[in-house]
């Protein structure tokens, strides 16, 4: 048998995966359940206008061409982007805050972030959260053990009464973690922003342009001798010969394919539905790590207006409701 990769999963690790295998000479099957390749990555066509449903963000300041030590590798997907589907993101600076009553108050939380007060109180942030970490770290031996939640810290940070904008402010941090982890104040760990985890330097939206990415990478390989796509393919099991150790992929309409090698890039949620077997099982590691880990969830809801009633040059706006809670709405 011709040694060949299979990998499972068509979205954004899998194609990535298997350009560079295909690249490098190997042959490579890659399977997807959907009927299109993306995963979490699709978009669509709304009145014209391009709309990414799904992910639509690049970080790091790689990206721009600043010089740092460390290289982004997103830096080889830019080339494979439409020209001009690039923007720069800066979403406190190009983003009008709006109270309840239609009130523009991005100039009082301006001037909150340059008081004094404010610095002081960011200090504060700082030292009580390397006390918490301390503290932790003097209990334990290794770090596979819970911090307290962000939740935890802005309590101690914002402790009542607070002014009116000391709660906005409050409510603007919180939103920016939920927007970037898809998940709630009270289920981010302070692990988070302990572990400097992303490229430093500006972020950056691919203004509806995310499947093209993708269309473009799978484009400069799909014509090769050595890279075959499945498509409506799901694989339900994978099993590994004892003796040979072969790795067979089977289909839940009882199809078999033999790899050599292969590469499983499927979402966490995926793994934690136990939609895939493994025969022999995963380690006792990898099954604690699917089992601990969380999924962030954040919904994407498009609105379409025949008339914008919003400055046209902002990213986004901010705007709180009756009872303070902040909302953002991307400006597409």
């Amino acid at each position: 048998m011709e040694p060949c990769i299979g990998i499972v999963g068509a979205g954004m690790a899998g194609i990535t995966a298997a350009k560079e295998l295909v690249d490098m000479g190997h042959k490579v099957h890659l399977f997807e359940a959907q009927a299109h390749i993306g995963g979490r990555i699709k978009t669509m066509k709304i009145k014209g206008q391009s709309i990414d449903l799904g992910a639509a963000f690049l970080w790091g300041k790689q990206l721009d061409k600043t010089q740092v030590d460390e290289q982004n590798p997103l830096n080889a997907l830019i080339k494979y982007l439409p020209t001009g589907r690039l923007e720069t993101v800066d979403l406190l600076e190009n983003s009008p805050i709006y109270d309840f009553a239609g009130n523009n108050i991005q100039a009082e939380i301006a001037g909150h972030l340059k008081s004094a007060s404010f610095q002081a109180r960011m200090e504060a942030f700082i030292q009580l959260h390397q006390k918490i970490f301390l503290t932790h770290q003097m209990q334990h031996t290794d770090t596979n053990y819970p911090l307290p939640c962000l939740s935890d810290l802005l309590a101690q940070l914002f402790p009542p009464p607070l002014s009116p904008v000391e709660s906005r402010f409050k409510e603007i941090i919180k939103i920016s973690f939920l927007h970037k982890h898809g998940a709630g104040a009270n289920l981010i760990s302070l692990w988070n922003l302990l572990i400097d985890n992303s490229y430093p330097g500006k972020d950056y939206l691919a203004a509806g342009a995310f499947s093209t990415l993708l269309d473009s990478m799978l484009s400069s390989i799909q014509e090769r001798p050595n890279f075959t796509l499945s498509l409506s393919t799901p694989i339900c099991s994978v099993e590994q010969h004892v003796d040979t150790k072969d790795i067979d992929l089977c289909t839940p309409t009882g199809e078999k394919f033999t790899f050599s090698r292969i590469l499983i890039t499927v979402p966490l949620g995926v793994l934690k539905s136990n939609a895939l077997a493994f025969y022999p099982g995963l380690s006792p590691e990898k099954q604690q790590a699917i089992t601990s880990l969380r999924i962030g969830k954040c919904n994407k809801v498009v609105l379409h207006f025949e008339k914008p009633f919003w400055p046209q040059d902002t990213q986004s706006l901010l705007i709180f409701n009756e009872q303070q809670r902040l909302y953002e709405y991307l400006n597409l």
